[in-house]
């Protein structure tokens, strides 16, 4: 049972996440037991439209870990003589009553608002987690195997997970359009564009920073795409074929969203990223390794510059206006103290994507004080040192937004920024640590050792 511990504690947390989603903002009403049961009893079944549907599904993917680290543990914790169907039912049979369970405790909790559709979504989210454990967990567990061991196939599995979670974060949240009403609707939506959508030309540097994102976040595609298909040999129709042809299947499927957004400028943006992708080992070929390792300190200093440019304008610190010290420390109520208190204000939807887009705003920290640290010797303070300056990062951009005009702070950011730079430097630190990279790149001259 011991091995299966950290998947207890992962179980552990989606439990407390889970409660910790279905309570807040915690504004507790004490009501008679059995009033809040006849509530409970009257609970509606709502009609849901295509701009609710976002939401419903962001219900699934909040049981879902649920399900899928329950099944984990007691399969990997129970001896085969279990019929592993029973387990299944009994399983999912506990995580549809902690479903109910926490709706019920709803009615004590208002503003919340309790629907059979949030019963059975979430019913769904547990049964959709269980399932993909017991399709594929054991799969991915090998695979993840290989990742942090460096040992054959770590490269190939990298890429099979950073490829699962970039699609998962595309298309997201799943609201996929189901009726020629729909199609009708997102056709005249203006969410979509043959260059730029209607959205995007209203704020010039918002859209080439997201674009840069699209940009540098498919780089790995022409990485793989050289490694697996080119042997090494760089080729520019392949490069610009698959940035294109990926690109435009990305952007297709995100017109099928009723929340996506599509537009040629994106496709542009991903053949960049795959072609630089394919490019780049070529420009590293002439240097090793250890003189990148040399570099790596200046580099990072330099990039933090444009860096901070962008992370400020994007808080909105040189778009807003500033205000008095006096009018600022009026917006510092007790709420701002309360992780993920202003996400309940907002749908599902919004939330999710609010912690993913801060994620990937401060993650890259965790991988720059990595890369600033090499060719010291390792240490664990370093780890401390990604998520301290992370957090402290955050805590500056959201503080100064108590003094700016009608914009509000949210210190669960600082949360965000800390766990992601966290998790980005560990991640960066295993794959470093890969036996491959300790070995000059493919054709490199040493002239420049440390």
């Amino acid at each position: 049972m011991q091995k299966n511990s950290y998947i207890w504690s992962y179980f552990l947390l989606s439990v407390a996440g889970v409660a910790y989603a279905s309570l807040i903002p915690f504004q507790l009403k004490p009501i008679p037991l059995d009033e809040a049961w006849a509530q409970f009893e009257s609970i509606p079944y709502l009609t849901l439209g295509p701009q609710s549907r976002a939401d419903w599904i962001a219900n699934i993917l909040l049981y879902l870990p649920l399900g899928y680290f329950f099944t984990a543990w007691v399969d990997r914790g129970s001896d085969d003589s279990f019929p592993r169907g029973r387990s299944f039912c009994l399983i999912w049979s506990l995580c549809f009553l902690f479903a109910i369970g926490m709706e019920f405790l709803q009615v004590f909790f208002p503003p919340r608002t309790v629907s059979l559709n949030d019963i059975i979504a979430e019913g769904l989210g547990a049964l959709l987690g269980m399932s993909l454990w017991r399709c594929f967990g054991e799969w991915g567990l090998r695979l993840w195997s290989r990742i942090r061991k460096g040992s054959e196939g770590a490269l190939q599995a990298g890429f099979a997970f950073y490829g699962l979670i970039f699609l998962t974060y595309s298309l997201f949240p799943f609201d996929f359009i189901v009726s020629l009403t729909e199609l009708s609707w997102k056709v005249s939506s203006g969410k979509w564009g043959g260059v730029l959508t209607a959205a995007s030309r209203q704020g010039c540097l918002r859209t080439g920073l997201s674009l840069l994102l699209e940009t540098c976040s498919v780089i790995p595609f022409g990485v793989y795409l050289l490694i697996k298909c080119l042997r090494g040999k760089p080729g520019v129709a392949a490069a610009l074929i698959a940035g294109v042809g990926g690109g435009a299947i990305l952007e297709i499927a995100q017109f099928f969203l009723v929340s996506g957004t599509s537009q040629g400028a994106s496709v542009l943006a991903k053949t960049a990223g795959v072609s630089i992708g394919v490019f780049l080992p070529k420009y590293l070929s002439g240097r090793s390794f250890r003189w990148i390792r040399a570099k790596a300190p200046r580099m990072v200093l330099i990039a933090s510059i444009p860096y901070i440019v962008a992370i400020t304008y994007l808080k909105g610190w040189l778009t807003h206006p500033w205000i008095g010290i006096e009018m600022g420390w009026y917006k510092l109520n007790y709420p701002l103290a309360i992780p993920f208190y202003h996400h309940y204000f907002s749908s599902e939807t919004v939330a999710l994507l609010s912690v993913m887009l801060n994620a990937a705003l401060y993650g890259p920290i965790g991988p720059a004080v990595l890369f600033f640290t090499l060719g010291k010797r390792e240490d664990p303070k370093h780890q401390i040192a990604a998520v301290g300056v992370a957090a402290l990062f955050a805590m500056v951009m959201e503080g100064g937004r108590l003094f700016l005009g009608d914009l509000r702070p949210d210190f669960t950011n600082v949360l965000i920024a800390g766990g992601s730079a966290w998790a980005a430097f560990r991640i960066s630190a295993m794959v470093l640590g890969w036996p491959w990279f300790s070995l000059p790149v493919e054709g490199a001259h040493d002239r420049h050792p440390i």
